[in-house]
């Protein structure tokens, strides 16, 4: 059976997003005779940044600058706003008498719509009747689940199905700061699979939709091996950290716990990949409260690049204590390099460590002696204790986060 797979992202492989479908898409090409990939959300002209495997073929689809597309679909959701749509109708026991939910969810709707025009334009450049089957896949849940909507109609005509990926901010509507997430149910009606990437997110669809219990999933994503991170015994122990400098990812909060550890009497180094908009308070936070230990903020780097860190560097323990996860794929490297961690239990975090196993579960609303004991304890324990807190993080990924064998499954299903 030949098949053609029409997948939908952020970004990828133009831009950030997206970026751990890189590990993915191999096997996905493995199984579909066609790729067609259309990154909805990046500006017009923007470069490819990674290489698609052969038999795909990548589309940047913006005709506008981010900025001019994203005030068009505000302007466009706020005219709307005015009438009774037929998707406020559906969606009005969420929206209520918000009027910020009301233009939020025009506004995803007018973004959505622009971006399945754009879709479906370059979408003309390929005869699909060749195929005997069609599949759309959306990555997340949220705009791009609805483009992939609008393309199951318009290729209605074929033998098509559609399917989506959940993380976190398209699935957790506690994630958003208005605490709503537009067309859940609408979205529900005509996915045919959603693949939470993690336990925790299928159990909270289900609880919330149990309407459309029977049509979620989990789905693990997962890395590559790259082997194990050095131990080196020179009395240092290193502290890595690795996001966005965002609000969701409290990284602030490190900074504040290790200033905590300044008379402890340990030798401390902290370095932190990623950049983001608060990066620059957080470095003088740093340079304020930290001036007793070593502290590194080396910024965005590649995904290789942060690899090459992490086997070429004897680290101690890795940090993330975001107030909202999916399943952070930052811890899921550490483990896979044998790094324990200090993380909040938030999100499918709890299903890539074991309190007292592999690392240390903070609460979500830990306090900064909660963070800073935990990193000391750490730093505390006996080598052969670390040891063995080594081989469970390993041992865990080995078991549950190979990309080979979940990528590999994966394909499998969708196909």
């Amino acid at each position: 059976m030949k098949q053609c797979l029409i997948l939908l992202t952020i970004g990828y492989p133009f831009g950030p997003g997206d970026m751990y479908l890189e590990n993915e898409l191999p096997f996905l090409a493995g199984k579909f005779d066609k790729i067609l990939i259309f990154a909805q959300d990046m500006g017009r002209g923007v470069e490819a940044a990674w290489p698609v495997p052969d038999g795909a073929d990548a589309y940047n689809i913006s005709t506008k600058s981010k900025k001019a597309g994203r005030l068009g679909d505000i302007s466009r959701g706020f005219f709307r706003s005015f009438f009774r749509t037929e998707r406020y109708t559906e969606d009005k026991k969420y929206v209520g008498r918000s009027s910020a939910k009301r233009l939020f969810l025009e506004y995803f709707e007018a973004r959505s719509t622009r971006h399945f025009k754009e879709t479906a334009r370059l979408l003309e450049r390929y005869d699909l009747s060749g195929f005997d089957r069609v599949v759309i896949y959306s990555y997340w849940f949220f705009a791009t689940a609805r483009t992939g909507v609008f393309l199951k109609e318009h290729l209605r005509h074929h033998n098509v199905s559609f399917i989506s990926r959940g993380h976190r901010y398209d699935i957790y509507d506690y994630a958003n700061r208005l605490s709503y997430l537009p067309e859940r149910d609408f979205l529900f009606e005509h996915v045919d699979r959603l693949y939470a990437c993690s336990i925790d997110g299928q159990r909270y669809l289900c609880e919330k939709f149990p309407r459309w219990r029977d049509k979620v999933d989990c789905a693990y994503l997962g890395t590559r091996d790259r082997g194990l991170s050095p131990i080196k015994n020179d009395g240092i122990f290193r502290i890595v950290s690795c996001s966005r400098a965002a609000p969701v990812k409290r990284v602030d909060r490190i900074a504040r716990a290790l200033a905590l550890l300044r008379d402890s009497g340990l030798k401390l180094s902290w370095v932190h990949i990623g950049d983001g908009k608060e990066l620059p308070k957080i470095k003088r936070l740093a340079a304020e409260q930290l001036g007793f230990m070593d502290v590194e903020f080396k910024g965005r780097l590649s995904n290789a690049d942060v690899f090459g860190y992490y086997l070429n560097n004897p680290v101690g323990v890795f940090v993330n204590v975001s107030n909202s996860e999916g399943l952070p794929v930052s811890i899921m490297e550490a483990s896979s390099l044998g790094i324990p961690s200090v993380a909040a239990d938030v999100g499918g975090t709890r299903e890539l460590l074991s309190d007292g196993v592999s690392g240390f579960l903070l609460g979500r609303d830990f306090s900064d002696r909660e963070l800073a004991d935990a990193i000391e304890r750490m730093a505390r324990l006996p080598a052969d204790e670390y040891e063995v807190f080594r081989r469970q993080a390993r041992l865990n990924w080995e078991r549950n986060f190979r990309a080979e064998v979940n990528y590999a499954r994966f394909a499998e299903v969708i196909s």
